[in-house]
């Protein structure tokens, strides 16, 4: 294996490493607890995003997400079905609903859309709380059986300790994030990007519009649902308060603060949001401000989020550094 291809692939390892060590690391509880959280909330920011692809902002993005929890927590309970089962048909649920629901609101756009998803979720959750005899209302549902793994007489493990769920959710993260990588950067994706700048234009060379928004529409919902699910059995305890309007403007807010643009940019968002939760927990009412000063800043200063700095940042150090090596040889030093 030649040096060059040994460099390009020493990174990637390095970070699969760091992943998989890094609950032997850090022992302490609360921290643990937080990564997780991340690992959670960045299914649902990634898909939120590439409902973006399309130039809507889903409103109603919580309400898939409480959608993917009730519905696993119903099939695990009610029906006694394995988390293994209830993580995809959570997920084609809110798939499902999300298709029905997209072929009426996404001829719609601008401010209406804006309302009309908000309605929806607005409706669902004041429903959740009124059907007290299914969803609890606003006392919720507890004891969401956590997941397991039985192979009888021989094995069985069930996923309780932060530790075993730190895996599982890094696990769903990733493979969440590989199909849509796939998703974005193939057909679909090329598609919802030229609808994105100029729908019209795409219509006029044969594209059906509508189709490919529905689409994208269902497949971000479908991960929505995922994370949900995920959420419901890791929390254990699940109730409407917790998939309100808050939820869907901390996820917006971790797409604009880590670069909508970059496919990366949520999953920094979340990471920093998530960080800066866990910092200012004992000041709890002083976290609105804090969302709300980074977000102005960063809108001001860097409209195209904190991943576009990187970049930049690579850029001035290797002029840096190519102006000092060049210093050290003799060479006069060029900008």
């Amino acid at each position: 294996m030649s040096k060059s291809r040994l460099g390009q692939q020493a990174p990637p390892l390095v970070l699969i490493v760091v992943l998989l060590l890094m609950p032997v690391a850090i022992s302490r509880f609360g921290v643990l607890h937080i990564i997780n959280m991340i690992y959670l909330m960045i299914i649902p920011a990634m898909s939120l995003n590439l409902i973006l692809r399309i130039g809507h902002v889903n409103f109603a993005h919580a309400a898939f997400i409480a959608i993917g929890a009730y519905t696993s927590a119903f099939l695990s309970m009610k029906a006694g079905l394995p988390f293994w089962l209830c993580l995809p048909l959570a997920g084609i649920m809110g798939a499902l609903i999300a298709w029905g629901l997209g072929w009426l609101i996404l001829r719609i756009k601008g401010p209406y859309f804006f309302l009309v998803t908000v309605a929806f979720s607005e409706v669902l959750i004041r429903s959740m709380t009124r059907f007290k005899e299914i969803t609890g209302g606003h006392q919720g549902i507890e004891e969401i059986p956590k997941p397991s793994i039985t192979i009888p007489n021989l094995f069985d493990f069930k996923f309780e300790s932060e530790i075993s769920f730190y895996y599982l959710l890094l696990a769903a993260m990733v493979v969440s994030l590989i199909i849509m990588y796939r998703v974005q950067r193939g057909h679909w994706g090329l598609t919802w990007r030229a609808i994105r700048e100029a729908d019209s234009v795409a219509e006029s060379a044969g594209v059906n519009v509508l189709r490919y928004k529905v689409i994208a529409y269902s497949t971000g919902c479908f991960f929505a649902a995922i994370g949900g699910s995920l959420y419901a059995h890791y929390i254990s305890f699940i109730n409407p308060g917790s998939f309100g309007l808050l939820m869907i403007f901390g996820l917006i807010f971790a797409i604009i603060i880590g670069g909508r643009e970059y496919f990366y940019g949520p999953i920094v968002g979340i990471a920093v949001l998530r960080g800066l939760s866990a910092g200012v927990a004992r000041m709890a009412e002083y976290e609105p401000m804090v969302y709300g000063t980074i977000l102005i800043l960063t809108i001001l200063f860097f409209p195209d989020g904190i991943v576009s700095l990187s970049p930049r940042f690579v850029t001035r150090c290797s002029k840096i550094l190519h102006s000092i090596m060049r210093r050290r040889t003799g060479e006069p030093a060029r900008d």
